[in-house]
């Protein structure tokens, strides 16, 4: 028997899942609750999803349009590629860390690859979801890697424009600690936000530690202040 997800089923058990996030939050998302609002079973939902964490990150990706929106207007815009740079950054702090936890599950508790999987298929079944997003000037259809292979490509980018005073060897490794400097700060964000406490703060000393990472290897009149 086949047990592929029709289209249609697969996106109103995801449109299901959006409206359990919405109503319960990331911390307390789950798949019985997810399988009462489709009126499904949970055995049912298993066939068709690996777990609580996959399908997590499907109703996830419809809670983020307004930050895809706002995404979309830097990745294709006018600016040249460090100005991108830093804006884009500086939108990706002020979403995920305003929804710590949903960005936390989808960068750092999907297997690899399994985030990639997942936004191509959503790009396939909803059209408010466009590959156009992860294109970054590069003529590629879509950058894969997760939120390191997407940083990499952007750090690339200014490397090749002459932004960077960095060897393209040491592109990989100044990405990492970057990226583990921002995952240090997700968790920080998502203890305050159990504790009811605001993430604005932590937000803007994140962008400052971001912008004092970049200080050795940018042009102090490329840096912003």
């Amino acid at each position: 028997m086949d047990h592929r997800l029709r289209p249609e089923s697969k996106k109103h058990i995801i449109r299901c899942a959006h409206r359990v996030l919405l109503r319960d939050g990331a911390a307390d998302f789950s798949i019985r609750q997810v399988a009462a609002e489709c009126g499904s079973s949970v055995s049912g939902l298993y066939r068709h999803f690996s777990g609580r964490d996959e399908l997590l990150a499907y109703a996830s990706l419809m809670s983020l349009d307004e930050y895809y929106g706002q995404l979309n207007r830097y990745i294709n815009g006018d600016r040249n590629s460090i100005e991108n740079y830093f804006e884009v950054e500086r939108i990706f702090a002020e979403y995920s860390f305003s929804m710590p936890e949903i960005f936390y599950n989808m960068y750092f508790v999907l297997p690899e690859g399994k985030l990639d999987e997942i936004m191509l298929d959503s790009f396939g079944l909803f059209e408010n979801f466009t590959e156009d997003l992860f294109i970054y000037h590069f003529g590629k259809r879509f950058v894969g890697g997760g939120i390191g292979g997407r940083n990499l490509a952007m750090l690339e980018r200014c490397y090749e424009d002459g932004f960077l005073e960095i060897s393209r060897e040491e592109l990989p490794l100044f990405n990492a600690g970057i990226i583990a400097m921002y995952r240090g700060f997700l968790d920080t964000a998502i203890q305050a936000k159990k504790q009811g406490e605001d993430t604005a703060e932590i937000t803007k000393q994140y962008l400052e530690a971001h912008r004092l990472l970049h200080k050795r290897v940018i042009s102090s009149e490329i840096l912003p202040i």
